[in-house]
């Protein structure tokens, strides 16, 4: 290798993003990466993950060249999107050519240079499928991983997206083939791409081939001196070419051996070549290609200390990618202090790397290596090693989550306290840690799973819960909930499977699945039933209350949030209480009850300002603001609004600004100011795309169409509507798109195509009756009303609003009745009814009096008054004197 090669940089110093937990490490020629999540609260962006460079780079004179011409090209005035693949056998230096030649070519890619390990040869672990890809490159650019879409061909396009007109170096390293690497390409000229493979690529169109073999004498021995601590004479250079042949000239051996004269000054060359040649018929299983590498782990091996071989060999048993001292400490049975000096020796013995401070990884080869040595070791010892680090990964998960889980008094039993060094202080430590370990954690899930240790695995689920709500991938972390519940069921303790189920179904409520999350979520609550579990009973109830809100079911809604505030209140329950007041006062507004909506958030509010609950704050006055402006008090709702916005960017909940946003944006509409709210919706808007949150923008696209509507502008308002129709459709919301045809059926009306409105109209209402939702009928009902209204045809008018009031008398909904009464009495007047009309009026008005909207109250008095001043009182019947008492 070159010496003259850029030094590495110094171990911390590397921003690296890749699959699921973060490694930088090099085990010889070979360097790898995965990814670690930042210590940051928030997703921070990393453009520039590539590892370090080697010095002592030896030969690929002509595999450099080559990619020099082709970065010239890419980044040059010809523009053109280069792609190579670097194929070779096991241990080659394909990783290390990438590495090199990136680092020798960042120059001319200012806008990036990614690093990703795609795992296609890594003992124990699938490859990473290229939607898991993606979701690393995209986190590495900031999109947060909970709002990375789940389809494959979103990811890739939000992917191509973010790299228009980039000019970006790309490295995905073992790779397993086309379609694990067709979907992470970039399609922007100006690119290079990067790909090491032990498979020959050959489906894969546009790539240039580089077949890398082994190295040439000459540049195998030249490496070898390079890499020993002492000079060669005249004499011996034969014996090192005798080495270099016994590694068959391959890079890992090589580096290997070099290490193992390097700590023994006083062997002789020919002492080593004498030594290798005895060991290299040893374990043929791991020869990947060439016996001597198998030779060269074993020659290493020999030399340790009988407790360091045991420690070696126990690291084997990590089901995860790599270490640290701790979990290290728990596997091998060791103190702390004893585990980082066999770390620090495995390490400068190259069987270990490390890739970041205090973070230790295997080559795939050592680890396999280890793994073959552990496996005729006695079974029960095996087993208490395992045992001993899944419990401290649930240990250490366990103490996060008490950060992290505004539940966690109740939902987790917490076993014995962590060492101090790895209890987190606070919240933003909690995060980094878990973030650090996600996939190491994971792993341990999984084998736990898979080696039938249930409570172990159901253990560490249950702790990571709270995080993986926060962080995603949503699809993964819902896989992992219900095969902990089913592991929970098969072990008998049902009560776990019943949390299981309940994460689960908050996780497919979150990814907008609520078919899904319905089923879960009733299993859980028949579980909690079963065993008389209250406050398991609560949250469940609470969470199917959300459900049947969202379907249009808001008096099923109401009586599951009042089940669950009896049973949180019954429990003592103070957080549980808050939250089903919140939930209770957002059904009581979408039914119309907005006195009952009013008192249930102030409620809430004060409960988690009592305890603290800055989360649960912005929740309450994010629904205190929607009631207020449903008073049409709108000063009061702009500033509720605006306070929780400040606590959701305060905790980095970019979701919650985004719905923040959206109804400040609705606010604003109200009072007319409508260019500050499309700067609004826009706002949100770019949140939820860089969530990947499709049911926000639809939603955000439909208020914004309403406000374009209501300035006036009709066609832009059609055009947004028919977008987030599009958006809905493709989401399969059937009620989502029921509301988007009605509100383009009422433009279409507007603008003189009155059967075409009433055609869209009914298309909504027929969605409506798909599934029985008789409030939604009923709205639709009521604006198909208005719109016959707004064509002449009153008899219509009146048979529309009168079935709507039926529906909304059957369900109890007397806002609902109120508007319907409003609507048909201004229908009545017009037909020459005014007896009628006025009945109906005052009906309406004493509903919304009862209900405290003063708003409704203002415009039926104004409907009166007009009623009264159309039509002259006939005169008053002469009065008849009072009988005189007998």
């Amino acid at each position: 290798m070159h010496p003259g090669a850029p030094r590495p940089v110094p171990p911390g110093t590397q921003t690296a993003r890749a699959e699921h937990g973060g490694s930088v490490y090099q085990a010889a020629r070979d360097l790898h990466i995965t990814r670690y999540e930042s210590a940051e609260a928030a997703p921070v962006t990393a453009l520039h993950t590539l590892p370090r460079d080697i010095g002592g780079f030896t030969g690929r004179d002509e595999e450099l060249r080559e990619l020099a011409e082709s970065a010239d090209a890419a980044a040059g005035r010809a523009r053109v999107i280069a792609i190579h693949t670097l194929d070779g056998m096991p241990g080659v230096g394909k990783t290390a050519l990438a590495v090199h030649a990136a680092h020798l070519l960042a120059a001319g890619f200012p806008d990036g240079r990614l690093f990703v390990r795609l795992h296609a040869h890594t003992p124990g672990q699938r490859p990473v499928t290229a939607a898991a890809a993606l979701a690393t490159l995209l986190t590495g650019i900031g999109v947060p991983p909970q709002g990375i879409p789940d389809d494959l061909d979103a990811r890739a396009g939000l992917w191509r997206d973010r790299l228009a007109g980039r000019r970006l170096l790309l490295v995905l390293d073992d790779a397993a083939g086309q379609e694990q690497l067709e979907p992470l390409l970039p399609n922007s000229p100006g690119c290079l791409v990067l790909i090491t493979s032990r498979r020959r690529l050959v489906a894969l169109d546009g790539a240039r081939p580089l077949a890398l073999d082994v190295l040439p004498p000459a540049q195998a021995a030249t490496l070898f001196t390079r890499l020993i601590p002492r000079g060669v004479p005249a004499a011996e250079t034969a014996t090192v070419a005798e080495l270099v042949r016994l590694c068959g000239h391959l890079p890992l051996a090589i580096t290997l051996l070099a290490g193992r004269l390097a700590h023994h000054p006083s062997w002789t060359l020919r002492q080593l070549a004498a030594e290798f040649a005895d060991a290299q018929d040893q374990l043929e299983p791991f020869a990947a290609g060439d016996r001597a590498v198998a030779g060269a782990f074993d020659l290493s091996y020999r030399d340790l200390a009988p407790d360091r071989r045991q420690f070696l060999r126990r690291l084997g048993l990590h089901p995860g990618a790599d270490t640290d001292a701790h979990a290290a400490a728990a596997l091998g049975g060791v103190p702390l202090a004893e585990a980082r000096r066999h770390l620090d020796a495995l390490y400068l013995d190259h069987l270990l790397d490390e890739p970041s401070p205090g973070r230790y990884r295997a080559h795939d080869l050592v680890r396999a290596y280890a793994r073959r040595l552990v496996a005729e070791d006695p079974q029960e010892d095996r087993d208490q090693a395992v045992d001993r680090l899944l419990d401290h990964y649930r240990r250490l998960a366990e103490a996060c989550d008490r950060h992290l889980n505004r539940y966690w008094h109740r939902e987790t039993q917490p076993a014995e306290p962590l060492a101090t060094a790895l209890a987190p202080a606070h919240r933003d430590q909690a995060l980094d840690r878990l973030r650090t370990e996600q996939a190491n954690l994971a792993a341990c899930a999984h084998h736990a799973l898979a080696a039938s240790r249930l409570p172990a695995a159901v253990g560490l689920v249950r702790a990571m819960a709270a995080y993986l709500r926060q962080e995603g991938p949503w699809d993964e972390a819902i896989a992992l909930h219900r095969l902990a519940a089913t592991a929970a069921g098969h072990s008998g303790d049902h009560l776990a499977e019943a949390h299981a189920l309940r994460q689960q179904g908050i996780l497919c409520s979150l990814a907008g699945d609520y078919p899904a999350a319905l089923t879960t979520q009733q299993q859980a609550l028949r579980l909690f039933r079963r065993y008389g579990d209250r406050t398991g009973q609560a949250a469940v109830l609470y969470q199917l209350g959300i459900i049947d809100m969202l379907n249009g079911r808001s008096r099923d809604a109401a009586c599951r949030q009042l089940e669950a505030l009896a049973l949180y209140e019954a429990a003592g329950d103070a957080t549980g209480r808050a939250d089903a007041l919140n939930g209770l006062g957002t059904i009581q507004r979408q039914a119309g009850d907005i006195a009952d909506a009013l008192r249930s958030h102030g409620r809430a509010l004060d409960l988690y300002r009592g305890l603290g609950d800055r989360l649960g704050q912005a929740n309450a006055l994010h629904g205190l603001g929607a009631v207020q402006g449903h008073l049409d008090d709108l000063d009061a709702a702009l500033e509720s609004h605006r306070h929780a916005l400040r606590i959701y960017r305060d905790l980095s909940n970019r979701l919650g600004e985004a719905h923040a946003l959206r109804y400040l944006g609705v606010v604003q509409t109200r009072k007319e100011n409508f260019d500050a709210a499309v700067e609004t919706y826009q706002q949100a808007l770019v949140i939820y795309r860089g969530l990947g949150n499709r049911f926000g923008e639809a939603g955000t696209l439909y208020d914004l169409g309403v406000t374009l509507r209501r300035s006036g502008a009709y066609r832009a308002a059609m055009a947004v509507q028919r977008a987030g129709l599009g958006i809905r459709r493709a989401l399969g919301e059937v009620f989502g798109e029921a509301h988007s045809l009605r509100e383009l059926g009422r433009l279409q009306v507007m603008t003189r195509h009155p059967s075409i409105g009433l055609t869209t109209l009914y298309r909504a209402l027929a969605l409506y009756r798909s599934d029985p939702q008789p409030l939604l009928e009923a709205a639709t009902l009521h604006g198909i009303g208005i719109a016959h209204g707004e064509v002449g045809d009153h008899q219509a008018a009146l048979d529309t609003q009168r079935q709507a009031l039926d529906l909304y008398r059957a369900q109890g909904h007397r806002r609902g009745q109120a508007d319907a009464l409003y609507r048909l009495g201004l229908t009545l007047r017009l037909t020459g009814d005014p007896a009628a009309a006025r009945a109906s009026l005052h009906e309406a008005l004493a509903i919304h009096r009862d209900l405290g909207n003063e708003p409704g109250v203002a415009d039926t008095l104004a409907a009166l008054d007009t009623v009264e001043t159309a039509t002259p009182r006939p005169p008053a019947p002469p009065r008849t004197p009072p009988r005189p008492r007998p």
